[in-house]
C-alpha cells in the first residue's frame, strides 16, 4: 500500500513538476515500507524515527546531504500549509544537512542570507 497523501496535497497548486512528484511519492513510500509512516499524521508523530531513517541512508558528505534533503522536501510536499508555516522538526533537520558550495567549498548559505549580505547574486 503506498503512502497516503491527503486530498489538499493532491489538489494544491504546487511548483513541483510531475517528475518531482513521482520522486517525492517514492520517498514517502519508502517510509511506508519501513513501517515508519503511512500518512501525514504519522510523519508528524514519528518524526524522530523518520529522521533517523533518513540519516541512516547516506553518508554525511555533500552527496549524501543532497539525497537526504530530497526526502525532507518530499515530507514538506506531503504536509499541510499550517504545519509548514512554522519552524517544525523537519525544517530544523534540513538546516543541519546543508551542502557546501561546490564551486568554492564554502558553507552553503540560503538565498535570503545572500541577499541580506550584499553577495547576491553570487559572483561567477
Amino acid at each position: 500500500m503506498p503512502f497516503s497523501l491527503e486530498q489538499d496535497t493532491l489538489s494544491k497548486t504546487s511548483p513541483a513538476s510531475p517528475t518531482s512528484k513521482k520522486i517525492y511519492q517514492s520517498k514517502l513510500n519508502s517510509f511506508e515500507k519501513e513501517g515508519l509512516a503511512t500518512n501525514r499524521a504519522e510523519l508528524k508523530k514519528n518524526h524522530k524515527k523518520v529522521i533517523a531513517y533518513i540519516e541512516s541512508l547516506y553518508p554525511d558528505d555533500d552527496g549524501g546531504r543532497q539525497k537526504k534533503r530530497v526526502y525532507v522536501f518530499a515530507i514538506f510536499w506531503a504536509m499541510d500549509a499550517a504545519y509548514l508555516k512554522r519552524k517544525n522538526v523537519y525544517w530544523k533537520y534540513l538546516q543541519k544537512i546543508n551542502p557546501t558550495r561546490t564551486s568554492t567549498g564554502e558553507a552553503w548559505v540560503p538565498a535570503a542570507e545572500f541577499k541580506s549580505s550584499g553577495e547576491y547574486p553570487p559572483a561567477h
